[in-house]
């Protein structure tokens, strides 16, 4: 796996203008493009995301690890470190040592140029020969006479009337369903997003995902929290004590040494879904059917995000 992304992939942060262009984060379009473009560029936090994701699916827990990795260290004397020797890499949890250092990311050498992507199409000439014209067989038989049936019975005025408005009904909900159809869709998602999270593998996951389902919540209807906030802000954005109590709660369990419990992580569950639904009781039924079909929660938050603890 770690040998693979190594081999393929070329390392750029798209800052200087001899490096090839390379988007930053690792939102789940990123990690997609890494690996979907003809040239697998990217950087020491996009690899570590793509190993993390990798070793999941194949059954190891794994986790990202941001740090510094200075080149230059001076033992037993004093080493700088800057801003560029950022770096990140994975820890993967395995049943004889434990949780193992692993980097991914590839080693810096010249990128390759892309490319193109349409083939040249060369053109053939048209051959000179056309192809023989087929004879055209005059169809002699003769022309059956006119046969006459007898016309169906005519329907009743009573009949017609309710097959027209059926016909007219059907139209009209085939249009409502067309219109009604991409507020479905998004209902549908926070929903799915809602169940993946609460029904996690483990208590942590379930205690992370019922924080970040309070979170996408609460923007949902209208809260502004600043950029990249802490749980705290958040909570102080909602106002009151019990947000504060749940970031908090949430803060313990990510950042403890001990698994917690699952217990626990009901708790928080229903934390959140008592204090959805104080919020909610003061709103207005336009207000709540807005949150609901609200797309800012889809955005920034998406749920792939695996990594937002």
């Amino acid at each position: 796996m770690v040998a693979a992304l190594k081999k393929a992939g070329y390392v750029s942060h798209g800052v200087s203008a001899d490096e090839p262009l390379s988007r930053s984060g690792h939102a789940a379009d990123r990690i997609t493009q890494l690996l979907t473009d003809q040239r697998m560029i990217g950087d020491q936090e996009q690899y570590a995301v793509t190993a993390a994701l990798m070793a999941r699916q194949l059954g190891f827990p794994a986790r990202v690890v941001f740090g510094f990795a200075p080149k230059d260290v001076t033992a037993g004397g004093v080493t700088r470190i800057l801003g560029k020797d950022i770096s990140a890499w994975i820890e993967v949890d395995t049943a004889q040592y434990g949780w193992v250092t692993i980097d991914p990311t590839p080693p810096v050498r010249e990128i390759p140029a892309e490319q193109p992507k349409d083939p040249t199409t060369i053109a053939r000439p048209q051959s000179p020969v056309q192809p023989p014209i087929e004879d055209q067989k005059s169809d002699n038989s003769p022309v059956p006479p006119d046969s006459t049936q007898d016309e169906p019975a005519s329907l009743s005025p009573l009949l017609v009337i309710l097959l027209t408005v059926l016909r007219v009904l059907g139209w009209v909900l085939a249009g409502v369903a067309i219109v009604l159809a991409p507020f479905a869709a998004i209902v549908a998602a926070k929903v799915r997003r809602r169940v993946l999270r609460k029904r996690a593998p483990t208590p942590l996951q379930r205690i992370s995902g019922g924080w970040q389902e309070f979170e996408n919540s609460v923007i949902d209807r209208g809260y502004l929290p600043p950029p990249s906030p802490t749980r705290t802000e958040v909570a102080a954005t909602v106002g009151g004590l019990k947000p504060l109590v749940l970031a908090s709660v949430a803060d313990r369990a990510v950042f403890s040494p001990n698994e917690p419990r699952a217990e626990e992580a009901d708790q928080v569950w229903r934390s959140v879904e008592a204090m959805l639904i104080t919020i909610d009781r003061g709103r207005t039924r336009r207000e709540r059917i807005r949150a609901a079909i609200s797309l800012r929660s889809l955005g920034g938050y998406s749920v792939k995000n695996l990594f937002k603890r």
